[in-house]
């Protein structure tokens, strides 16, 4: 039996050596300090490591153990997923995930589904005050390198046993995983960090799906997972090789091939999945125009080495808590089929469709920065002044505070825009959802108000926050969590924490008086089209 190691190789400049047979055999710094940590005194730990056991500079060895990872990571005793040293107060923020893990038993057995972190009456569970600075750094956690990476997705997946280190600290993945659920269910998580949550739930739901059998398209693997990174933009698509299961798709589009570039990688992955699935779902993944690592790459040929937070709209219907029954929502043009028309070179394809309608008005591109929760006020009132701003930009293209305003379908204009941040999707409860929006509607009405008195400065906003600070505190030792609900608002975790279709997107509005969300790169001027095997409208 033998373990394996998940880590980030780090900076590839620094290197630090190890001894290997008996020689000198260089590594890179967080590599060396992971084999430190992990080695014992009188135990021999007999452990399989990439970039010591596969000859990173032969592509011949390299392509045929990378095609091997999923079985390698599979049959390890142990997958230990090395976070890097103790830093930034990392053993008590470990520490609170086996606390956690015991409130949420005590939690069960007592019959609470969801826990108010707010109450002061759980305390007796021996958890920290929500104000503690211990809470910040478990989401520091999660934003560690290794979440980042597209490699080890793979390998935390499919290993049967994975035991995250940080320092000499060590918790259970699944450990880790439930008490991170356990916070999201308060609604805290969202919080100290959404989008580390985010990250941290997809991963634990790719996890899910493969130990439970369920078979897993490539397109949404490589859309749940295109904003992972990777030094070589090849391994954007080998890297999740081992998870995909598509009967039928011939199994050369996929094998792992370090002899061929990256363009003739992502080109043969988008011929083969038109090719076999008939539909345009790839083309609905969102193109990067900057940062791209490929040159001369075809526009249908989906960059997938580049990503920013903009999402397929389809990708919602394969996130963690999506009901089945919002499975193929969308059907722009019915059941229509596509087979596609390259040229010789494939560098050429060629669509069918209908132009239906053009763009008239389009807003500012919605760039929330909800992830990275500064205490710093003067780091975060200047983008949440600047979100709210964008936001009122696509109130005024959606015409949603016009009462009178009339919508096509005769729909009320408020109820269309609602439905339009969440691509559409109500998650099975349109009453729920619009209660919810109703919740998030009245809370941005401070922020108006600040806008029309002009008080939407950083100085007041520094006031405000630091006074509702103090009355947090007060209400926190009084015990009266209403008080602090109502006082500690954040509009970005509630309604819009399920908005995904909003994420580095623009809102537009037609010349036939319809209104979406549309790419980063949209104009105005731009035709919207309906083509053959496209389940949603396409802008061109």
């Amino acid at each position: 039996m033998f373990e394996a190691l998940s880590y980030c190789w780090g900076d590839q400049s620094v290197k630090k050596p190890i001894e290997v047979d008996y020689a000198d055999f260089e590594v890179t710094e967080n590599l060396r300090s992971a084999l430190i940590h992990l080695r014992t005194e009188r135990q021999v730990r007999l452990l399989w490591v990439d970039a010591v056991c596969i000859n990173q500079q032969d592509v011949e060895e390299k392509t045929e153990q990378v095609g091997m990872m999923r079985e390698i990571y599979e049959r390890a005793e142990t997958v230990n997923i090395w976070l890097g040293p103790a830093a930034q107060n990392s053993t008590a923020a470990l520490s609170l995930v086996q606390q956690l893990n015991m409130a949420e038993d005590l939690d069960k057995f007592a019959g609470i589904e969801s826990r108010n972190f707010w109450d002061l009456n759980q305390h007796h569970y021996g958890l920290p005050l929500t104000t503690a600075r211990v809470w910040y750094d478990l989401f520091d956690i999660l934003r560690r390198p290794w979440f980042t990476r597209a490699w080890v997705i793979q390998e935390m997946a499919v290993s049967s046993n994975a035991i995250v280190i940080c320092g000499h600290s060590t918790v259970r993945w699944i450990d880790l995983v439930r008490a991170i659920d356990y916070v999201a269910a308060s609604g805290l998580a969202q919080t100290f960090g959404p989008e580390a949550l985010q990250r941290m739930s997809i991963m634990a739901y790719t996890r899910r799906r493969f130990i439970d059998g369920f078979n897993q398209l490539p397109i949404q693997i490589l859309m749940r997972h295109r904003r992972t990174l990777a030094f070589d933009p090849r391994d954007k698509v080998f890297a999740f090789c081992g998870l995909f299961n598509q009967p039928g798709l011939s199994e050369s589009v996929f094998q792992p091939d370090y002899r061929i570039e990256a363009i003739d990688v992502y080109k043969r992955l988008a011929v083969g999945l038109l090719s076999h699935d008939k539909n345009l779902d790839i083309l609905s993944v969102p193109r990067v125009e900057s940062h791209s690592k490929i040159p001369d790459l075809p526009t249908w040929v989906l960059d997938w080495s580049t990503s920013d937070l903009c999402n397929s709209l389809l990708s919602q219907y394969d996130e963690p808590n999506a009901p089945l029954s919002t499975s193929g929502n969308y059907a722009a043009t019915g059941s229509t089929t596509y087979v596609p028309i390259f040229d010789s070179e494939h560098n050429r394809l060629r669509l069918e469709g209908t132009i239906i309608d053009r763009i008239l008005f389009i807003s500012e591109v919605y760039e929330a920065s909800t992830d990275n929760v500064s205490l710093d006020l003067n780091k975060s009132a200047p983008l949440i002044i600047r979100d709210q701003k964008i936001l009122r930009d696509w109130e005024n293209v959606g015409l949603c505070r016009i009462p009178w305003q009339e919508y096509p379908t005769g729909e009320k204009i408020c109820d269309v825009y609602w439905q339009t941040l969440l691509g559409g999707r109500t998650y099975g409860n349109a009453d729920a959802m619009r209660m919810l929006f109703d919740r998030w509607d009245y809370q941005l009405m401070k922020y108006r108000i600040l806008q029309l008195l002009r008080l939407d400065k950083v100085w007041f906003f520094k006031l405000l926050q630091w006074l509702m600070m103090c009355l947090c505190m007060i209400a926190q030792y009084m015990n009266w969590p209403r008080l602090i609900n109502f006082v500690l608002f954040n509009p970005e975790t509630a309604f819009v924490s399920l908005a995904i279709a909003v994420q580095d997107r623009k809102m537009m509005r037609s010349e036939k008086g319809y209104i979406g969300v549309v790419q980063r790169r949209t104009r105005d001027d731009d035709y919207i089209a309906l083509c053959k095997g496209g389940e949603s409208a396409f802008d061109c």
